[in-house]
Protein backbone atom coordinates (compact mmCIF):
# COMPACT_ATOMS: atom_id res chain seq x y z
CA UNK A 1 0.00 0.00 0.00
CA UNK A 2 2.87 2.55 1.07
CA UNK A 3 4.93 1.86 -2.15
CA UNK A 4 1.46 2.06 -4.60
CA UNK A 5 0.37 5.10 -3.49
CA UNK A 6 3.32 6.96 -3.12
CA UNK A 7 6.74 8.11 -5.27
CA UNK A 8 8.32 5.28 -4.30
CA UNK A 9 6.11 2.65 -6.67
CA UNK A 10 6.61 5.62 -9.33
CA UNK A 11 10.45 5.32 -9.45
CA UNK A 12 10.26 1.90 -9.07
CA UNK A 13 7.59 0.32 -10.17
CA UNK A 14 9.14 -3.35 -10.08
CA UNK A 15 8.32 -3.28 -6.10
CA UNK A 16 4.80 -3.35 -6.91
CA UNK A 17 5.13 -7.23 -7.96
CA UNK A 18 7.71 -8.36 -4.56
CA UNK A 19 6.50 -11.17 -3.18
CA UNK A 20 5.09 -10.30 -0.02
CA UNK A 21 3.03 -14.06 1.28
CA UNK A 22 6.07 -14.08 3.85
CA UNK A 23 3.99 -11.54 5.92
CA UNK A 24 0.27 -10.55 6.76
CA UNK A 25 0.83 -7.04 9.53
CA UNK A 26 3.30 -8.08 11.37
CA UNK A 27 2.89 -12.11 11.04
CA UNK A 28 5.83 -13.89 9.56
CA UNK A 29 5.12 -17.13 7.34
CA UNK A 30 9.02 -18.41 8.11
CA UNK A 31 8.24 -20.99 5.48
CA UNK A 32 7.16 -18.29 2.85
CA UNK A 33 9.75 -16.00 3.44
CA UNK A 34 12.73 -18.80 3.53
CA UNK A 35 11.48 -19.97 -0.10
CA UNK A 36 12.68 -16.36 -1.25
CA UNK A 37 15.76 -17.20 0.04
CA UNK A 38 17.30 -13.82 1.56
CA UNK A 39 20.80 -12.69 2.71
CA UNK A 40 19.13 -10.61 4.98
CA UNK A 41 16.18 -9.35 5.90
CA UNK A 42 15.36 -6.11 7.85
CA UNK A 43 12.33 -6.49 10.57
CA UNK A 44 10.63 -3.36 13.11
CA UNK A 45 13.23 -2.96 15.89
CA UNK A 46 9.53 -2.57 17.28
CA UNK A 47 8.94 -6.45 16.97
CA UNK A 48 12.07 -8.31 18.64
CA UNK A 49 9.45 -11.56 18.20
CA UNK A 50 10.56 -11.45 14.38
CA UNK A 51 14.17 -11.12 15.19
CA UNK A 52 13.92 -14.13 17.25
CA UNK A 53 11.93 -15.84 14.53
CA UNK A 54 14.53 -15.00 12.01
CA UNK A 55 17.52 -15.98 14.22
CA UNK A 56 16.10 -19.28 14.91
CA UNK A 57 15.88 -19.69 11.31
CA UNK A 58 19.11 -19.37 10.45
CA UNK A 59 18.29 -16.02 8.34
CA UNK A 60 20.24 -13.04 9.61
CA UNK A 61 18.02 -10.10 10.38
CA UNK A 62 18.63 -6.32 11.14
CA UNK A 63 16.59 -4.18 13.10
CA UNK A 64 15.00 -0.86 11.55
CA UNK A 65 13.64 1.65 14.24
CA UNK A 66 11.40 4.03 13.15
CA UNK A 67 11.52 5.72 16.71
CA UNK A 68 14.75 5.57 17.72
CA UNK A 69 15.59 9.42 16.42
CA UNK A 70 12.24 10.68 18.13
CA UNK A 71 10.19 11.05 14.65
CA UNK A 72 12.92 13.57 13.29
CA UNK A 73 12.30 12.37 9.44
CA UNK A 74 15.91 13.74 8.38
CA UNK A 75 17.83 12.02 11.22
CA UNK A 76 15.50 8.59 10.64
CA UNK A 77 16.45 8.71 7.29
CA UNK A 78 20.24 9.90 7.60
CA UNK A 79 20.72 6.80 9.98
CA UNK A 80 18.61 4.25 7.58
CA UNK A 81 20.85 5.13 4.74
CA UNK A 82 24.09 4.99 6.78
CA UNK A 83 22.95 1.51 7.74
CA UNK A 84 22.60 0.41 4.13
CA UNK A 85 25.78 1.84 3.16
CA UNK A 86 27.54 -0.37 5.70
CA UNK A 87 26.02 -3.34 4.11
CA UNK A 88 26.31 -2.20 0.10
CA UNK A 89 29.76 0.39 0.42
CA UNK A 90 29.74 0.40 -2.86
CA UNK A 91 26.35 1.71 -2.85
CA UNK A 92 27.30 4.65 -0.38
CA UNK A 93 25.12 7.64 -0.33
CA UNK A 94 25.19 8.61 3.22
CA UNK A 95 26.95 11.76 2.88
CA UNK A 96 25.03 12.57 -0.43
CA UNK A 97 21.62 12.29 1.24
CA UNK A 98 22.78 14.02 4.80
CA UNK A 99 24.08 16.89 2.78
CA UNK A 100 20.85 17.45 0.33
CA UNK A 101 18.29 16.79 3.55
CA UNK A 102 20.49 19.54 4.87
CA UNK A 103 20.61 22.08 2.26
CA UNK A 104 16.77 21.52 1.46
CA UNK A 105 15.32 21.41 5.65
CA UNK A 106 17.84 24.98 5.50
CA UNK A 107 16.06 26.13 2.56
CA UNK A 108 12.21 25.62 4.02
CA UNK A 109 13.23 26.96 7.22
CA UNK A 110 14.38 29.99 5.68
CA UNK A 111 11.06 30.40 3.72
CA UNK A 112 8.73 29.56 6.95
CA UNK A 113 10.87 31.25 9.78
CA UNK A 114 8.89 34.90 9.07
CA UNK A 115 5.48 33.02 9.38
CA UNK A 116 3.60 34.82 12.53
CA UNK A 117 2.36 32.32 15.28
CA UNK A 118 -1.07 33.65 14.50
CA UNK A 119 -0.94 32.72 10.88
CA UNK A 120 0.40 29.28 11.05
CA UNK A 121 -1.86 26.96 9.01
CA UNK A 122 -3.84 24.08 11.18
CA UNK A 123 -2.91 20.76 9.61
CA UNK A 124 -4.49 17.42 10.20
CA UNK A 125 -2.57 14.16 8.92
CA UNK A 126 -4.62 11.78 8.01
CA UNK A 127 -1.76 8.19 8.54
CA UNK A 128 -4.33 5.82 7.60
CA UNK A 129 -7.94 5.56 6.69
CA UNK A 130 -11.04 2.78 6.25
CA UNK A 131 -14.31 3.12 6.80
CA UNK A 132 -13.74 1.69 10.00
CA UNK A 133 -11.19 3.77 11.61
CA UNK A 134 -8.88 7.01 10.88
CA UNK A 135 -5.73 7.26 12.64
CA UNK A 136 -3.29 10.04 12.51
CA UNK A 137 -0.34 11.21 13.76
CA UNK A 138 -0.11 13.24 17.48
CA UNK A 139 3.00 14.84 19.24
CA UNK A 140 4.99 11.81 19.09
CA UNK A 141 4.97 10.69 15.45
CA UNK A 142 6.30 11.86 12.07
CA UNK A 143 3.49 14.57 11.39
CA UNK A 144 4.49 16.45 13.93
CA UNK A 145 7.81 16.78 12.96
CA UNK A 146 6.46 17.00 9.33
CA UNK A 147 4.54 20.30 10.69
CA UNK A 148 7.34 22.02 12.83
CA UNK A 149 9.55 21.82 9.51
CA UNK A 150 6.91 23.39 7.40
CA UNK A 151 5.88 26.19 9.90
CA UNK A 152 2.57 24.80 10.71
CA UNK A 153 0.47 23.76 13.84
CA UNK A 154 -0.52 19.92 13.83
CA UNK A 155 -4.19 19.83 15.29
CA UNK A 156 -3.61 16.62 16.70
CA UNK A 157 -0.23 17.56 18.82
CA UNK A 158 -2.30 17.58 22.17
CA UNK A 159 -2.30 14.01 21.39
CA UNK A 160 0.31 12.60 23.22
CA UNK A 161 0.52 8.81 22.16
CA UNK A 162 3.68 7.09 20.56
CA UNK A 163 3.19 6.32 17.18
CA UNK A 164 -0.11 6.59 15.32
CA UNK A 165 -3.48 7.09 17.00
CA UNK A 166 -7.27 6.49 15.87
CA UNK A 167 -9.64 9.68 16.14
CA UNK A 168 -12.82 10.04 15.17
CA UNK A 169 -14.79 12.89 12.73
CA UNK A 170 -16.02 14.23 15.51
CA UNK A 171 -12.96 14.92 16.83
CA UNK A 172 -11.43 15.91 13.18
CA UNK A 173 -14.42 18.50 12.99
CA UNK A 174 -13.20 19.98 16.47
CA UNK A 175 -9.88 21.00 15.55
CA UNK A 176 -11.23 22.12 11.82
CA UNK A 177 -8.17 22.20 10.23
CA UNK A 178 -7.46 23.88 7.05
CA UNK A 179 -5.32 21.30 5.24
CA UNK A 180 -5.40 17.55 5.59
CA UNK A 181 -2.32 15.74 4.84
CA UNK A 182 -2.96 12.27 3.30
CA UNK A 183 0.25 9.91 4.11
CA UNK A 184 0.94 7.42 1.28
CA UNK A 185 -0.11 4.40 4.45
CA UNK A 186 -3.02 4.82 2.79
CA UNK A 187 -5.31 4.26 -0.39
CA UNK A 188 -7.69 7.15 0.08
CA UNK A 189 -7.81 10.18 -2.05
CA UNK A 190 -9.23 13.64 -1.32
CA UNK A 191 -12.16 12.36 -3.20
CA UNK A 192 -12.91 9.89 -1.13
CA UNK A 193 -13.05 12.39 2.23
CA UNK A 194 -15.10 14.59 -0.24
CA UNK A 195 -17.25 11.90 -0.27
Amino acid sequence: SAAANSLLGQLYPEILNAQTGYIDGSNINIEELMKLKPDVVFYSASRPEQGELLAKAGIPGIAISVNKWEYDAIETLNNWISLISELFPDSDKTALVADYSDRTYQMVQKRVASIPEEERKQVFFLFKYSETSIMTSGSRFFGQWWAEAIGAENVAAEIETDNQVQVNMEQIYAWNPELIFITNFTTAYPEDLYN
